[in-house]
């Protein structure tokens, strides 16, 4: 991941928390959702991948504050091992295990994942909302489809929505890079990190995949 992406990702983690935390405004709240329904809906459909697996351990790249978490081993999930490359990402993400007291089900990295060095697979690896931030997102999916027995699930943004313009606008504006996708492109990349097979969905501002190693 670019340093630009950590070094933004640091400095905005508690607002990014509070997407998933709710801890903001009614407001605020009542935006999220109906602006960002397509970020809740994406992880529901994460939950149902997992629930097909029970017992299985997750690799969930790009953690992020680690909302994902409780929600995974709700799902079924024995075990969870995150790796997010941001600092202050991580640091919430920990907090956050303490408080629902979920320490023993997790073991979290701070390492950007194409530099972490294990080998070890596990059964469903998910990547939601780290394609956004890749300029090279075939190196990321061939490593998740070697660390990968069962699924791995993914979610890219779609190209050229109004939403995208407004938000590539805003983060350009934060020195932030942000990528976006057509279908045909995104199978095109699935391809070239060879998968064997994929199942993919559209909904909101989303591409939603689930690909077999």
């Amino acid at each position: 991941m670019n340093d630009p992406v950590i070094t933004h990702f640091d400095r905005t983690a508690s607002e990014f928390d509070s997407i998933y935390s709710g801890k903001k405004s009614a407001f605020s709240r009542l935006l999220d959702r109906w602006l960002r329904w397509d970020m809740y809906e994406r992880l529901r459909r994460s939950l149902d991948v997992v629930r097909a697996y029970p017992g299985v351990t997750v690799l969930d790249i790009g953690a992020g504050s680690g909302r994902f978490f409780l929600p995974l081993i709700e799902a079924g999930a024995s075990h969870i091992v995150a790796v997010e490359p941001a600092e202050a990402m991580v640091a919430i993400a920990r907090a956050h295990m303490k408080e629902v007291k979920i320490e023993d089900k997790v073991t979290i990295h701070q390492a950007a994942f194409l530099d972490w060095t294990n080998t070890v697979k596990c059964g469903v690896t998910l990547a939601i909302g780290l394609y956004d931030y890749l300029d090279d997102p075939v190196s990321y999916l061939k490593k998740s489809r070697d660390l990968t027995n069962q699924a791995m699930i993914a979610s890219f943004p779609i190209r050229g929505t109004l939403r995208s313009a407004i938000r590539k606008v805003r983060l350009g504006m934060l020195k932030c890079p942000v990528f976006y996708y057509s279908q045909r492109q995104v199978e095109d990349l699935l391809r070239s990190a060879g998968y064997s097979s994929w199942e993919i969905s559209k909904f909101g501002q989303l591409i939603f995949v689930v690909a077999k190693p």
